[in-house]
């Protein structure tokens, strides 16, 4: 017979053995629902937990900066010595396939050899040296489609290309806008000579209103996402991280001039089709092509307690729930949002602090909230 202080633990481990177990009674696996999480827990995959879910779209990321921490000879060839692939998307590749899922990859932080710095937010000084290593990873993965450039690129210590410093705060923004955009339009360029099916998500803005040194808005920085010769970058989606603290409700008003949170999607599709929306033709052939979809590829909320990740924002388990089921439905009945993706599956381990963000759907110690079920069957 056990002694009574082992209960817990035993049934902590019970709970995580029936996280990972196969779905019974899963949702319908659809690329309306995208998810970021991790790949296994306590040794298990967490990939039948998805399909239960629903989900369709494993979001998961490369670093530039870990794939290749020295200069390849030959960039382009990813069986160069110098490449060192991640084993983990090899795993999540195999075990999506499995049930119909599909990978995302976001491609993130710079190698000191392409940047000249330490930082991994700051940007290469050359583009080509990054659309060279998309080419390499794209051809190592040719089983992944969906691929996003960069993440959260309009904040500071996301992307910051090298600027003149005595420029004035206004045109660096521009500055480094730009210098994305010409990052963004050369790899679509190259993806696409590769497969027409890869699907290329740019823009990647983060939503707030704030105003940090550097940090440009998603409206400012969707109105300064142009080419030198003043056309939009081309991509497939744009890409969006939602953040919010309020109810997911179109009807409301805009929560601030410059900010963009899931309550405000209209209002986001209204401006990416507006600035960033390809044209064909010249002259009076000129004409508009068709409209951009939004990919909403982090959206999440934090449960219980305060959080040093949202500070002053948490929400019961009960109103996260409502909250999710009305964000599936607005992005199931919206034709421009072509995914949601929750951040992320599990809550955040104990800390010293206690201001770890409970955002996701399951406990750390497996016990699965109502949000999962609201996710699940929304």
């Amino acid at each position: 017979m056990l002694p009574a202080r082992s209960l817990p633990s035993l049934l902590a481990v019970l709970a995580l053995a029936l996280v990972a177990a196969s779905p019974a009674h899963g949702a319908d696996i659809t690329r309306k629902k995208a998810m970021w999480g991790p790949l296994i827990k306590d040794n298990q995959s967490l990939m039948p937990v998805y399909a239960e879910l629903g989900v369709g779209i494993f979001e998961t990321r490369l670093s530039w900066r870990e794939a290749a921490p020295t200069r390849p000879a030959d960039p382009r060839d990813p069986s160069d010595p110098a490449y060192a692939w991640r084993g983990p998307i090899d795993y999540a590749i195999n075990e999506a396939q499995k049930y119909g899922i599909e990978v995302l990859v976001n491609v993130s932080f710079t190698p000191t050899w392409a940047s000249g710095s330490d930082a991994p937010f700051r940007a290469p000084r050359r583009t080509k040296d990054f659309v060279n290593f998309m080419e390499a990873a794209a051809r190592h993965y040719p089983e992944v489609k969906y691929w996003m450039i960069w993440g959260e690129p309009n904040r500071t210590t996301g992307f910051s290309p090298a600027t003149t410093t005595s420029a004035p705060e206004s045109k660096q923004k521009k500055q480094r806008a730009r210098f994305y955009a010409k990052m963004l339009d050369e790899t679509y360029v190259r993806l696409k000579k590769i497969s027409r099916s890869n699907i290329i998500i740019g823009g990647n803005s983060y939503d707030a209103a704030g105003v940090a040194p550097g940090f440009q808005p998603a409206r400012q920085w969707i109105r300064n996402l142009k080419l030198r010769n003043g056309k939009p970058p081309r991509m497939d989606l744009y890409g969006h991280n939602p953040f919010s603290s309020r109810p997911p409700a179109l009807s409301q008003r805009p929560r601030s001039r410059n900010g963009l949170d899931f309550a405000d999607t209209d209002d986001l599709l209204k401006e990416v089709n507006r600035h960033l929306r390809q044209t064909k033709g010249k002259g009076k052939r000129k004409r508009k092509g068709k409209k951009l979809k939004v990919f909403l590829s982090e959206y999440s909320l934090p449960t219980d307690q305060d959080n040093d990740v949202f500070p002053d924002f948490f929400v019961s388990r009960e109103t996260q729930a409502q909250w999710i089921r009305d964000a599936l439905q607005i992005t199931r009945r919206t034709k421009g949002i072509y995914s949601l993706g929750y951040f992320k599956l599990f809550d955040e381990p104990p800390s010293d602090t206690r201001e770890e963000p409970l955002w996701g759907l399951i406990t750390n110690d497996g016990v699965r909230k109502p949000g999962f079920f609201a996710w699940r069957d929304g």
